[in-house]
């Protein structure tokens, strides 16, 4: 539960709405409001646009009084550092929108300072990636800061190809954990990770703690009992290499060469989107139907429950971003009562295997098809397995998640 004085949130994330609701990729953020809009009388959401939007880049600030969307503020100063030409725009890091978050950040809290902060008491502040904390450790004291809580769901011991950028991304990850009140980790390999390799002072950084993703269960789409017949393989996601993109071809190609009838379907858009639909066609595959990419996730969950098998296939590569976060892709087939085939690359790796929730091979397409039919050729393993994800998935969720997390620092 929140500390009773903690009337006020501030929370600085890369955030997109469609619809009206903030994205499913915008991380936590509509997870966040929801949980804390009728506990405190003001939320404040600073949103940074990430760069794969089709829409402005602007960053902006929504105001929420006792649960109602009272204001919406948009930083329009220095515009040359977001301008990017949508034509342009690839997902990856750009040093300027690192700049454009930080001074947001401090522009927006000054206008909070002015017109909304004089009548509130007690403060917490969630940024969302180092940029965000660090610029929340700068503010603290101008809004009067409690707690500051350093959120990070992408990490990684090295995340560029470049030794000086990477000296940067791991200043910037150390001042938030030394500067940080608290440490919210996406898994524990992360907080493994600073100790072990990195070398952190443990003894100067914030309480880590481990707040993984929660998607809700799709109660309302999930069938209790599985269809007579299981023939569905599904890959949700964006196509890229890391991803495992290139594989799904070859995937479908040694499916197809075991069983005609087991269909697969691609949903998602990436970099490696065109090279995917270029070798269906080469291998001329008749079981693939191709979606591309989708914005709505509730449209996404209406096709992932009609499939019976998802898989997410992590390449195994050096210094894999992968390694340390949380997927949002498994995360969500388990939502959708799905079993999941997967690589070690991902911490969740350790999750299918302890709690029986599916396969976990090679970044082999022989290996990816050959577990696939297994399963779906195996009724009673098979309902076995969904039947462990169906239990796991009804519990995990953001209010058990967050108050748990919440109960632990204010212990």
């Amino acid at each position: 539960m929140i500390a009773s004085n903690n009337k006020l949130v501030i929370l600085a994330t890369h955030a997109f709405t469609i619809d009206g609701k903030f994205n499913i990729r915008s991380g936590p953020a509509q997870p966040l409001l929801d949980y804390f809009l009728s506990k405190v009388e003001y939320f404040f959401l600073i949103g940074q646009p990430p760069p794969y939007v089709e829409g402005s880049l602007s960053p902006f600030l929504f105001v929420y009084k006792n649960g109602v969307l009272v204001d919406k503020i948009f930083f329009r100063k220095f515009s040359f550092l977001f301008d990017i030409s949508p034509r342009k725009r690839r997902n990856k890091t750009y040093l300027r929108l690192k700049i454009r978050d930080f001074l947001s950040i401090l522009y927006f809290a000054v206008i909070i300072k002015r017109k909304y902060a004089q009548s509130c008491l007690g403060r917490l502040f969630f940024g969302i990636e180092s940029v965000n904390a660090v610029a929340g450790v700068f503010v603290k004291r101008l809004l009067n800061i409690d707690y500051i809580v350093y959120y990070i769901f992408d990490w990684s011991i090295k995340w560029f190809n470049n030794i000086f950028l990477d000296y940067i991304y791991v200043w910037f990850d150390k001042y938030a954990c030394y500067h940080s009140d608290f440490i919210w980790n996406i898994t524990d390999r992360i907080a493994e990770e600073r100790i072990k390799n990195l070398k952190y002072n443990g003894r100067r950084m914030g309480k880590q703690l481990t707040v993984p993703y929660g998607i809700p269960f799709r109660e309302k789409l999930v069938r209790n009992e599985s269809d007579p017949v299981l023939d569905t393989i599904v890959y949700s996601g964006y196509l890229s290499y890391e991803n495992g993109a290139l594989l799904l071809p070859e995937i479908a190609r040694e499916v197809e060469r075991t069983d005609k009838n087991i269909k697969i379907m691609i949903i998602g858009g990436g970099e490696e989107f065109e090279t995917v639909k270029e070798k269906i066609v080469e291998y001329n595959l008749e079981n693939v139907r191709l979606y591309g990419h989708i914005s709505d996730q509730d449209e996404i969950d209406r096709l992932l429950v009609k499939a019976h098998v998802a898989i997410a296939p992590y390449i195994d590569i050096p210094y894999s971003k992968k390694r340390y976060g949380d997927v949002i892709k498994i995360r969500n087939y388990f939502a959708c009562g799905l079993p999941v085939i997967s690589t070690n690359v991902v911490p969740v790796s350790e999750e299918i295997i302890a709690e029986k929730l599916g396969f976990v091979v090679t970044d082999s397409a022989k290996e990816f098809a050959r577990a696939c039919i297994e399963l779906l050729k195996n009724r009673h393993p098979y309902q076995e397995i969904r039947s462990n994800i169906m239990k796991k998935a009804i519990n995990h969720n953001w209010d058990n998640i967050f108050s748990e997390a919440l109960e632990k620092m204010f212990q």
